[in-house]
This record gives C-alpha cells, structure tokens and sequence, in this order.
C-alpha cells in the first residue's frame, strides 16, 4: 500500500537502492498474510530487523501481546479475537507490526478483517483535526488498526451485556407469570 492506495505489481517496486531510498521516502504499509521463511530472511536483510524480532515473528506460540523498541523500528505484537467461520466460537490471531519511520510492516496467519476496515478509515475516513502529514504515517496507521481491534470487542462486549439484559428481564417477567 503506498498512501492507502494497492500497490498490485511486483514492478511498481523500485530496484537500485538509491530508487528504494526515494520510494520509502513516502508512506506504505506492506501487509504480508501467511509469511514465508523467505519473507523472514527478507526482513532480517533488507530491513535490518533484528533476530529475536524474526523469532517472535516467526512463533506460533505466543500468545502474549508485546511493544518492544529496536534500533530503527518497534515492535508490536497484538492478539484479536475473531469469530470462527459459520460458528460462535471466538478464536486468537496473531498481529504483528514493524513501524518504521516512513513503512509499517503487517505480518499475520490468518485474514484480518480489521485490516480492511482500517485500511477503509484511513483512506475515506480521515480524522478532521489532524494534518495530512500526520494522517500519513506508519503509527497513526498502527494506531488506526488497534483502534479498529478495539472497537470490535467493545461492540462485542456490549452484544454480550445486551444478551444478558434481555435474558435477566425474561427471567423476570417469567418469575412475575408464575406468581
């Protein structure tokens, strides 16, 4: 993505490095679902990510949520909460960001609805108060996705309070039926 807009062609990637030093002047975000081994070297190399940074991205296992600061990036790793296809059932996605000082770096196993979203709120729904400069960068875009994730278990929080509101006044009326 470069300012919100898909970038669909391998070509449209710039290749000499002083081409890559202008492009990475702007902003993107590189979303990346379903990371490969060569995905992780990729990162270690070209984007100077540290190893233990590539260890934890690469961790199916850890399901504890983190911010680390690094030489020339951070690090965030973030659990969502997705409803598993045709059920009821919530399951845990692992989200991983690389923020950069002009490109955030998306890594992630599975589809992110919330990132579609984000991506939608960044590009149609700008924040009024805020500069276009500051609209366009990787940790207003960092902040855009959690905020989504955010608002996502709020409103299923208060599906579930909802629920049992209704439930407690059935409840009621039922004990007022039988009296």
């Amino acid at each position: 993505w470069e300012d919100y807009t898909r970038i669909k062609r391998a070509s449209q990637l710039p290749h000499a490095s002083h081409q890559l030093f202008d492009f990475l002047r702007r902003h993107f975000w590189i979303d990346i679902c379903h990371p490969t081994p060569q995905v992780f070297k990729d990162l270690e190399q070209v984007y100077g990510v540290h190893p233990l940074t590539i260890e934890d991205l690469m961790s199916t296992d850890n399901e504890r949520e983190k911010a680390q600061y690094c030489e020339g990036y951070i690090y965030v790793h973030i659990q969502e909460r997705e409803y598993a296809p045709g059920t009821n059932h919530l399951d845990n996605s692992s989200l991983h960001f690389l923020i950069f000082p002009d490109l955030i770096i998306t890594l992630h196993a599975s589809d992110f609805h919330t990132l579609s979203t984000s991506l939608y709120r960044l590009k149609f729904q700008p924040q009024k108060l805020l500069t276009a400069s500051q609209i366009s960068n990787p940790v207003w875009t960092a902040y855009v996705i959690i905020e989504v994730i955010a608002n996502q278990f709020y409103i299923r929080v208060n599906d579930c309070e909802e629920e049992a509101t209704s439930l407690d006044n059935l409840m009621r009326q039922i004990n007022l039926d039988s009296h």
